[in-house]
């Protein structure tokens, strides 16, 4: 057999996974030699998601297998290692030349594959490539990849730079290729663009695919040029894609306030409440204190409450300490509207607006640390850290600072005895942080060293390690990470059931979503998907996590983003990409560290490629997912074979 043909409910193909699931490099070895070429690439494949740098070299050695698609996933595997001992292999199996034996897609996954692990060197040598022909798709594509992935390791040039300048600027170049060009224009930090701004700006005006106009936009960023300025404020008066206009908007932040303030102003009342929610944050990291007063003024006018608790947000996080007078007055207001809101996430909102008021802990203990809801009780202990963190604490209490710390310490520390593994792992994340400047203050050690035990249960790993964090930090030594236990394997009965035909129906309050399930590719996330919707798990669940044009996330039993159930399970990572509005992956706090938490992206993310298990992609329903907003609720979920 010289083909690859994946079958997991093969018995064979079901070892390997489960030894990957378990993460067995020993038991995995063997079948990179195995002589079925399906075997040697599940097993390939395998090392993407457990990644041993130990099986480099074995490894290699498939990057001269007889069939393309397991060399493609041994690239792809050696990739996500993200070790330089990779790179030599790597190098050495690209096909340069137009032989029977070269496969571009290969030679695709072999540069993206260099981008995560090169050295400088390699970096210049794919930045300087300019022989691959427009209708080398698949090289483009990898080149253009392996740029993105040097820049998110902080890797360009100014050949880099021009080469994707070049590419995203020719409408001949495929969109595949545009797309990763316009995301490193996107995403890269502190990037020189002055030579070509007018010809990305050029690009963004004539661009027709909003997945690429959206990250064109913030390319340019980079520049602080007042032309360019100008085209962008009159742009918000043109753009009718509100992920484009919420880029946009972000894009504006970085050039002159006053030259936009006005026109954002105006978004606030938007239609569409993710563009008025972007207009609101535009005004909480960019505004002035001499506009606070307009702030307020337009959070009092506001009625929807979601826009109106983000302005008070923006109004309180650019009042300086010294305007007592306005301060009094926002606390007064937001403290108010705080008792007459009902809603979880707005009452959330406006606790977080009140973290930027240092003088606003004693009512936050007093009056929402004692909340019966856990949702808000975890936020007011993240509000407690910010305020504490605040670089006003002291110039407002100057010679008290001490006496205070030591009050919200106590609160701190009492929210540690409640047994809850978000206030929990807040509190010990506060702890955690020098800014915080908690560490002296602490003389003993039995409160953090009893809250590990509250937190012990596999499902509560992420809370345990902010925890031992804690602790470490406390302690002066370093903190090793490590995976959770192995709690959870594979089902491999649901097979009987279900199969690559299987779609979920997410039934919500805004109307329905169809995905369909990746269970060739991500049977640990899928099964855990059915199982938890079969149980009715999913009912009754909010979005609590609404970030526009990013995700929507879901999935928490409590509200929020902590919590899952009793187990983890394994992350799987393949060549399934975030490239795509409607992809659905699984919400972690690292890799196998997930349980019940998903999220669907808005637009392109492919930032989060090789880090998320991607498990579904939307078939339909793509206006209801745009629509949903933080505490929309999932009614049902229905697994089908229809």
């Amino acid at each position: 057999m010289l083909t690859v043909d994946v079958n997991i409910g093969h018995p064979g193909a079901q070892r390997i996974l489960s030894f990957q699931d378990r993460g067995l490099t020993d038991s995995l070895v063997p079948f990179l030699s195995n002589e079925d070429p399906t075997f040697r690439y599940l097993s390939a494949l395998a090392f993407a998601s457990h990644q041993d740098a130990s099986v480099i070299d074995t490894l290699a050695t498939l990057l001269e297998d007889p069939v393309m698609d397991v060399r493609a996933a041994a690239a792809f595997s050696l990739g996500q290692l993200r070790s330089i001992g990779a790179q030599d292999a790597l190098v050495r199996a690209f096909k340069n030349k137009d032989t029977i034996s070269v496969d571009s897609r290969v030679n695709a996954n072999i540069l993206e594959a260099i981008g995560k692990c090169g050295d400088k060197n390699m970096h210049t040598a794919i930045s300087t490539v300019k022989s691959y022909r427009k209708t080398d798709t698949l090289l483009l594509e990898g080149q253009t990849r392996a740029l993105y992935q040097f820049s998110l390791r902080g890797m360009h040039s100014p050949e880099s730079t021009n080469l994707v300048v070049d590419y995203v600027t020719d409408p001949e170049i495929p969109e595949s290729a545009r797309l990763y060009a316009a995301h490193y224009l996107a995403r890269s930090r502190d990037l020189d663009i002055e030579d070509s701004k007018f010809r990305i700006a050029q690009a963004y005006i004539n661009e027709t695919n909003p997945d690429i106009k959206m990250a064109l936009v913030l390319g340019l960023k980079h520049t602080r040029d007042p032309e360019i300025e100008t085209m962008l404020v009159d742009q918000l008066d043109l753009e009718l894609d509100y992920r484009v206009m919420v880029n946009l908007i972000r894009t504006l932040g970085y050039f002159t306030y006053i030259n936009s303030a006005q026109k954002i102003m105006e978004l606030v009342d938007h239609d569409n409440l993710h563009i008025a929610l972007e207009a609101c944050r535009f005004f909480k990291t960019n505004g002035i204190k001499e506009d606070v007063i307009v702030y307020r003024q337009l959070a009092r006018n506001q009625s929807r409450l979601p826009v109106k608790t983000a302005l008070y947000d923006a109004s309180m996080a650019v009042t300086p300490y010294y305007y007592s007078k306005t301060r009094n007055g926002l606390r007064w207001e937001i403290q108010n509207l705080y008792a007459q809101t009902e809603k979880l996430n707005d009452k959330k909102s406006l606790i977080y607006a009140l973290a930027h008021d240092v003088e606003s802990y004693a009512w936050l203990g007093e009056n929402t640390l004692v909340s019966e809801n856990t949702v808000l009780r975890t936020a007011t202990v993240e509000a407690l850290g910010q305020i504490l963190q605040d670089p006003e604490f002291d110039l407002l209490y100057k010679g008290y600072a001490g006496f205070h710390r030591r009050k919200i310490l106590d609160l701190i520390k009492n929210s540690m005895e409640v047994n809850d593994e978000g206030m929990i792992a807040a509190a010990a994340d506060i702890i955690a942080s020098p800014e915080a400047k908690l560490k002296t203050l602490i003389d003993s050690l039995t409160f953090l060293e009893k809250a590990l035990e509250d937190v012990s249960d596999a499902g509560k790993f992420e809370s345990r390690i902010s925890v031992e964090k804690a602790l470490a930090y406390m302690k002066d030594v370093p903190f090793e990470e490590y995976l959770p236990p192995y709690t959870h394997p594979l089902e491999f009965s649901y097979l009987q059931e279900y199969n690559e035909s299987t779609k979920a129906i997410v039934k919500t309050d805004r109307g329905l979503i169809t995905i369909k399930l990746n269970v060739t590719e991500a049977p640990g996330a899928v099964f855990n998907f059915i199982e938890l919707s079969n149980r009715n798990y999913f009912d009754d669940k909010i979005f609590h996590r609404v970030v526009p044009n990013f995700v929507v996330q879901t999935g928490s039993p409590r509200g929020d983003n902590y919590g899952g159930a009793d187990y983890t399970i394994r992350s799987n990572f393949s060549t399934a990409y975030y490239e795509s509005q409607g992809v659905v992956g699984m919400a972690s706090a690292g890799p196998h560290t997930e349980s019940t938490q998903w999220f669907i992206t808005h637009s392109p993310t492919p930032h989060l490629n090789g880090k998320y298990t991607v498990f579904g992609f939307v078939e339909e329903g793509m206006d209801v997912l745009h629509n949903l907003q933080a505490g929309d609720k999932i009614i049902d979920v229905i697994i089908s074979n229809i």
